[in-house]
Protein backbone atom coordinates (compact mmCIF):
# COMPACT_ATOMS: atom_id res chain seq x y z
CA UNK A 1 0.00 0.00 0.00
CA UNK A 2 3.22 2.09 0.34
CA UNK A 3 4.70 4.39 -2.56
CA UNK A 4 8.31 6.11 -1.92
CA UNK A 5 10.37 7.35 -4.39
CA UNK A 6 13.81 8.16 -3.51
CA UNK A 7 16.76 10.11 -5.34
CA UNK A 8 19.97 11.83 -3.93
CA UNK A 9 22.93 13.14 -5.79
CA UNK A 10 26.16 13.15 -4.20
CA UNK A 11 29.58 14.72 -4.83
CA UNK A 12 32.51 13.78 -3.03
CA UNK A 13 33.73 16.59 -0.04
CA UNK A 14 36.55 14.37 1.64
CA UNK A 15 37.03 10.32 2.67
CA UNK A 16 33.63 8.67 3.61
CA UNK A 17 31.90 11.92 3.33
CA UNK A 18 29.92 13.43 0.40
CA UNK A 19 28.03 16.77 -0.26
CA UNK A 20 24.38 15.34 -1.35
CA UNK A 21 20.97 16.73 -1.74
CA UNK A 22 17.81 14.29 -1.96
CA UNK A 23 14.54 14.31 -2.68
CA UNK A 24 11.65 11.92 -1.45
CA UNK A 25 7.82 11.42 -2.36
CA UNK A 26 5.82 9.40 -0.35
CA UNK A 27 1.80 8.28 -0.25
CA UNK A 28 -0.28 5.51 -0.10
CA UNK A 29 -2.26 3.95 -2.63
CA UNK A 30 -5.51 2.81 -1.21
CA UNK A 31 -8.30 4.18 1.08
CA UNK A 32 -8.21 3.59 4.53
CA UNK A 33 -10.19 3.73 7.22
CA UNK A 34 -10.33 4.26 11.27
CA UNK A 35 -12.11 1.22 11.88
CA UNK A 36 -14.52 -1.16 9.73
CA UNK A 37 -17.71 0.73 10.90
CA UNK A 38 -16.01 4.46 9.80
CA UNK A 39 -18.06 6.25 6.78
CA UNK A 40 -15.21 8.37 6.17
CA UNK A 41 -11.94 7.58 5.30
CA UNK A 42 -8.91 8.58 7.08
CA UNK A 43 -6.01 8.43 4.25
CA UNK A 44 -6.44 7.87 0.66
CA UNK A 45 -4.51 8.06 -2.62
CA UNK A 46 -2.35 11.65 -1.59
CA UNK A 47 -3.85 12.29 1.22
CA UNK A 48 -1.59 12.24 2.59
CA UNK A 49 1.43 12.89 0.68
CA UNK A 50 4.87 13.75 1.91
CA UNK A 51 7.49 15.98 -0.18
CA UNK A 52 10.94 16.48 1.25
CA UNK A 53 13.97 18.21 -0.51
CA UNK A 54 17.53 17.79 1.70
CA UNK A 55 20.53 19.06 1.45
CA UNK A 56 23.64 18.47 3.61
CA UNK A 57 26.39 15.83 4.12
CA UNK A 58 26.36 12.27 3.66
CA UNK A 59 28.31 9.49 5.50
CA UNK A 60 29.15 6.26 3.96
CA UNK A 61 31.81 4.56 6.68
CA UNK A 62 30.93 1.20 4.64
CA UNK A 63 28.60 -0.04 2.54
CA UNK A 64 25.95 -1.16 5.38
CA UNK A 65 25.47 1.99 6.92
CA UNK A 66 24.91 5.31 5.86
CA UNK A 67 23.89 8.58 8.11
CA UNK A 68 22.67 11.32 6.06
CA UNK A 69 22.59 15.05 7.58
CA UNK A 70 20.56 17.90 6.58
CA UNK A 71 20.52 21.17 8.19
CA UNK A 72 18.33 22.15 5.52
CA UNK A 73 15.12 20.49 4.62
CA UNK A 74 12.02 21.60 3.57
CA UNK A 75 9.22 18.73 3.92
CA UNK A 76 5.56 19.81 2.25
CA UNK A 77 2.36 17.09 3.62
CA UNK A 78 -0.44 17.39 1.14
CA UNK A 79 -4.06 16.57 1.57
CA UNK A 80 -6.15 16.81 -1.82
CA UNK A 81 -8.63 14.17 -1.32
CA UNK A 82 -12.10 16.56 0.57
CA UNK A 83 -13.02 13.17 2.48
CA UNK A 84 -10.23 13.21 4.47
CA UNK A 85 -9.80 15.07 7.44
CA UNK A 86 -6.91 17.27 6.72
CA UNK A 87 -6.19 18.71 10.61
CA UNK A 88 -5.05 15.18 11.53
CA UNK A 89 -2.22 15.83 9.41
CA UNK A 90 -1.41 18.99 10.26
CA UNK A 91 -2.94 21.13 8.18
CA UNK A 92 -5.70 24.07 9.03
CA UNK A 93 -9.15 23.60 7.74
CA UNK A 94 -9.44 23.77 4.11
CA UNK A 95 -5.87 24.10 3.49
CA UNK A 96 -4.44 20.60 0.96
CA UNK A 97 -0.82 21.66 1.44
CA UNK A 98 1.51 22.73 3.71
CA UNK A 99 5.02 23.53 4.26
CA UNK A 100 7.72 23.71 6.94
CA UNK A 101 11.30 24.36 7.16
CA UNK A 102 13.90 22.09 9.48
CA UNK A 103 16.82 19.69 9.49
CA UNK A 104 16.61 15.86 8.88
CA UNK A 105 18.63 12.97 9.05
CA UNK A 106 17.94 9.69 7.60
CA UNK A 107 20.35 6.39 8.57
CA UNK A 108 20.15 3.20 7.02
CA UNK A 109 21.97 -0.08 8.11
CA UNK A 110 22.03 -3.67 6.47
CA UNK A 111 23.54 -6.46 7.55
CA UNK A 112 23.57 -10.62 7.19
CA UNK A 113 23.46 -11.81 10.47
CA UNK A 114 23.83 -15.57 9.59
CA UNK A 115 24.24 -17.23 6.20
CA UNK A 116 20.64 -17.25 5.46
CA UNK A 117 19.29 -14.02 7.69
CA UNK A 118 19.80 -10.64 7.70
CA UNK A 119 18.32 -7.11 8.43
CA UNK A 120 17.75 -4.00 6.92
CA UNK A 121 16.64 -0.81 9.07
CA UNK A 122 16.04 2.93 7.46
CA UNK A 123 15.28 5.12 9.92
CA UNK A 124 14.56 9.26 9.68
CA UNK A 125 13.46 12.14 11.45
CA UNK A 126 12.58 15.68 10.56
CA UNK A 127 12.51 18.61 13.46
CA UNK A 128 10.60 21.64 12.43
CA UNK A 129 12.60 25.26 12.72
CA UNK A 130 9.31 26.96 12.81
CA UNK A 131 6.24 27.84 14.76
CA UNK A 132 3.16 25.92 15.70
CA UNK A 133 -0.42 27.83 14.72
CA UNK A 134 -0.39 29.33 18.05
CA UNK A 135 2.87 30.76 17.82
CA UNK A 136 4.67 28.47 20.15
CA UNK A 137 8.51 27.67 19.02
CA UNK A 138 8.32 23.91 17.87
CA UNK A 139 11.98 22.93 17.51
CA UNK A 140 12.72 19.84 19.48
CA UNK A 141 9.42 19.41 20.86
CA UNK A 142 7.25 17.88 17.67
CA UNK A 143 10.00 15.76 15.61
CA UNK A 144 8.52 13.38 12.53
CA UNK A 145 10.02 10.37 13.57
CA UNK A 146 9.66 7.08 10.82
CA UNK A 147 11.16 3.51 11.35
CA UNK A 148 11.35 0.78 8.88
CA UNK A 149 12.97 -2.29 9.92
CA UNK A 150 12.76 -5.95 8.43
CA UNK A 151 14.35 -9.28 8.99
CA UNK A 152 15.02 -11.49 5.96
CA UNK A 153 14.56 -15.37 6.18
CA UNK A 154 15.89 -17.57 3.29
CA UNK A 155 14.93 -21.37 3.86
CA UNK A 156 15.90 -22.37 -0.05
CA UNK A 157 15.25 -20.91 -2.78
CA UNK A 158 12.05 -21.16 -3.16
CA UNK A 159 10.80 -19.89 0.72
CA UNK A 160 11.72 -17.02 1.71
CA UNK A 161 10.25 -15.27 4.78
CA UNK A 162 9.81 -11.69 6.18
CA UNK A 163 9.05 -9.77 9.34
CA UNK A 164 8.39 -6.03 9.22
CA UNK A 165 8.35 -3.34 11.75
CA UNK A 166 7.50 0.28 10.99
CA UNK A 167 6.74 2.79 13.30
CA UNK A 168 6.03 6.12 12.80
CA UNK A 169 5.30 8.94 15.26
CA UNK A 170 3.96 12.54 13.15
Amino acid sequence: DAIEFNSRLGYSAFKKWYYSAEANFKTQLFIGYKSNYAAEPSSALFSPAYLTFSAGLDFKPRKEFSAFLSPLSLKTTYVTNPKVDETVYGLSEGQTRHSRFGISGKFDFSKSLMENVSVKTKNTIFLNYGNDSNGNWQFLKTPDFDSETSIDFKVNQFITTQINFHFVYD
